[in-house]
């Protein structure tokens, strides 16, 4: 199974997380390319002239991974351990994308108010048909990821 992340809003809350996670669990990742052009223009035209600029963006990743994967992931963020809540625009994302792309839409809600996020990632492993171990075992291999990135961002400085 392949499965695409739009390289754009929620994926920079988490940079190289997801596609460590995801490889763990055996599966192959696509990544939306950087923004270009032709993402950035399909966006525009595919959004709602309301939608922030932003917002557009990601409609373009999306569009870009339709047809060249087998489901697309895009999470449900709403709250981060440290309280902060994110925003409102990002809620309906999937459930937009349900409607707009015919590509499958893989999601689940992150809310740690109400959950810690390894049992959610155990919830979206069920869904992917993975067994707790093997999502905890994926989760380690995507924070030491996650954590070698951002030393690597303070070297750089």
């Amino acid at each position: 199974m392949k499965i695409g992340i739009p390289r754009a809003l929620v994926y920079w809350k988490r940079p190289h997380f997801w596609e460590t996670f995801f490889t763990a669990l055996d599966f192959e990742v696509l990544l939306s390319p950087a923004t270009n052009k032709e993402i950035v223009e399909g966006g525009v035209k595919w959004a709602d002239p309301e939608t922030c600029f932003a917002n557009k963006i990601f409609w373009g990743h999306v569009l870009w991974l339709e047809n060249k994967v087998d489901s697309i992931f895009i999470p449900r963020l709403k709250v981060t351990k440290e309280r902060l809540e994110y925003c409102p625009k990002f809620f309906g994302l999937p459930d937009l994308a349900k409607i707009l792309v015919k590509t499958p839409i893989l999601t689940e809600t992150f809310d740690e108010r109400k959950e810690k996020f390894l049992k959610t990632l155990e919830r979206l492993g069920k869904k992917l048909k993975r067994k707790p171990g093997e999502v905890k075992k994926a989760q380690k291999a995507a924070l030491l990821a996650e954590k070698s990135l951002k030393k690597g961002q303070r070297e750089d400085f």
